[in-house]
């Protein structure tokens, strides 16, 4: 009897927290313009810095926002 309450209160604790979780998701989403991911596809992940940038995801985020040109890669 006591291993069955156990698993109960664990069971019931877990749909609690998954619960949670999936409330946490919707509320915190944050959209992301998927024209960043395929801007950054075609640059060579080089990460190399000469654009003035960080790295390859940040210059991709200025193109898109049309912060920078192309031709600084």
């Amino acid at each position: 009897m006591l291993a069955l309450t156990a698993v109960g209160a664990l069971s019931g604790l877990t749909i609690v927290l998954a619960s949670l979780l999936v409330l946490a998701n919707r509320k915190l989403y944050v959209w992301e313009d998927p024209r960043i991911d395929q801007v950054e596809d075609m640059l060579p992940h080089a990460n190399c810095g000469a654009c003035g940038l960080p790295g390859c995801r940040p210059f991709a985020e200025a193109l898109v926002q049309g912060e920078t040109v192309p031709g600084k890669c």
